[in-house]
């Protein structure tokens, strides 16, 4: 009887089995993290399908289900195959899950997109592990890694890939955190080309921002490209769009440096918008700052 059992028995081939594992993930986000564990096929096929893209925010939580991944013994598992990280937990319900990605950044070792808005500690160990090109911070999180006196050797190091900087919120845990002496050690970082700050009217009220932090890191941060405001709406979507540029005639940040550019971006939209294949506010940056050079040059 046995051996006729064995006889019948039919092999599915690899590709059937890999899409019926993606098709019970994707209907059922809790029974997915079992299925990390049946094999490392499977483990292979789940992580790539769901855990390449991590949201933790009011508006959004992606994986569904994801809450529940976030123990010891699974992030091993999944962690290598994420890109892209974006957090925003904190005041809301999923703040420890929140917290328990910052504790374990350092297992993100191919994470190339990484925004935290989170009052939690950035571990500069874990960003000289990772080295994430694109980073978004709060300004505390950044003085605490670039600020002359708190600035160590790791901090530069943690920072030797990354291209894109935007600094999240403004801080005042700092001194003068609006004046460049606070911020040159952004003149360190080698491959720097984008830097964005939040838009604040008061810059432009004869502060030192506008005198004293935008020229000191247009003049020294040799590689720089684009220097952005961005005025941040915190809703999921801007009326359909999650990113344009600001035009207004009377904007008071119009600069002769071709360099700067403002931005209004829904924080959460325009992120996504970008790692799904859209346009980011980086790429529209990169659009308006080139066609300026092609007019000036007169191409």
């Amino acid at each position: 009887m046995d051996a006729e059992r064995t006889k019948d028995t039919v092999t599915l081939p690899m590709d059937v089995i890999r899409e019926i594992f993606e098709f019970a993930a994707r209907g059922a986000p809790d029974l997915a993290l079992t299925l990390l564990l049946v094999s490392p096929e499977s483990c292979e096929w789940i992580s790539a399908l769901l855990y390449r893209t991590i949201i933790m925010s009011r508006e959004e939580i992606q994986p569904k289900g994801f809450p529940h991944a976030c123990n010891n013994k699974l992030v091993d598992l999944y962690a290598p195959k994420v890109r892209h990280i974006l957090l925003d937990s904190d005041g809301t319900q999923h703040q420890e899950s929140g917290h328990f990605i910052i504790s374990n950044l350092h297992k993100f070792t191919n994470a190339a997109h990484i925004s935290i808005r989170s009052e939690k500690a950035i571990s500069i160990e874990s960003l000289s592990i990772i080295h994430p090109p694109h980073l978004s911070l709060s300004a505390t999180a950044i003085l605490k890694l670039v600020h002359p006196t708190e600035r160590t050797l790791p901090s530069v190091s943690a920072f030797l890939n990354m291209t894109h900087l935007q600094i999240l919120a403004w801080t005042f845990t700092f001194p003068n955190p609006k004046r460049w002496e606070s911020w040159q050690g952004l003149a360190d970082l080698p491959q720097l080309t984008h830097l964005a700050f939040p838009y604040d009217n008061s810059q432009f009220k004869g502060d030192y921002f506008r005198q004293d932090l935008m020229p000191g890191a247009l003049k020294n941060c040799k590689k720089l490209r684009v220097f952005m405001f961005r005025i941040t709406w915190m809703n999921h979507s801007l009326q359909g769009d999650p990113c344009r540029l600001y035009t207004d005639d009377k904007d008071p940040t119009v600069h002769p440096d071709h360099r700067v550019v403002v931005f209004v971006c829904s924080y959460v939209g325009e992120w996504l918008h970008g790692v799904r294949g859209g346009k980011n506010a980086w790429d529209m940056a990169e659009e308006v700052v080139a066609a300026r050079e092609s007019h000036k040059s007169g191409l």
